[in-house]
């Protein structure tokens, strides 16, 4: 009887771009988190387009994904990557061959104008978006290795706030 071999995987790097968008308040910033299609709360973000930076890209899919216009980047934050099975391919479930997706994402610290309000591109399913005090962004963030990159973000921001009192 001839063994079944699994199926072989292939490696496919993705590189997606978002922000880490804040807003001042007169108690204090406020950081943009998304409720995603997966009930998830984390950060805008989305793929480079052909010949994009990631910058331009992050400024794109968080303008997109939150409804503002008016952001402006502050400075990079760092990124992240994860590493998954692909499931689904062209919106149907993949079988046979395995591809497993190596995805990096570069994060952007972003400002938006005080007493802005966003409007959740719906059609990529984002649910609502929820500005949240930074003393409980970290904990309030669904995805693990997103905290580092806020706490970075949180730490610039506070930065930012002691030179400019």
């Amino acid at each position: 009887m001839p063994l079944k071999s699994k199926p072989k995987s292939r490696v496919k790097m993705e590189f997606t771009a978002g922000g880490i968008v804040y807003q001042r308040t007169k108690h204090g910033p406020l950081i943009a988190l998304i409720l995603d299609p997966y009930g998830k709360w984390g950060l805008p973000k989305g793929h480079l387009e052909k010949s994009e930076t990631p910058a331009a890209a992050a400024l794109r899919e968080t303008r997109e994904e939150l409804g503002i216009r008016r952001v402006r980047i502050i400075a990079p934050v760092g990124q992240t990557d994860i590493w998954f099975n692909e499931r689904f391919r062209k919106g149907k479930r993949v079988r046979g061959e395995r591809i497993l997706i190596h995805k990096v994402i570069y994060y952007f610290l972003m400002e938006a104008p005080t007493g802005v309000r966003a409007r959740p591109q719906r059609g990529e399913g984002i649910r609502t978006v929820e500005w949240v005090p930074t003393h409980l962004v970290v904990r309030r963030v669904s995805y693990k290795n997103l905290q580092s990159v806020l706490r970075r973000g949180v730490w610039i921001i506070q930065q930012r706030a002691r030179r400019q009192a």
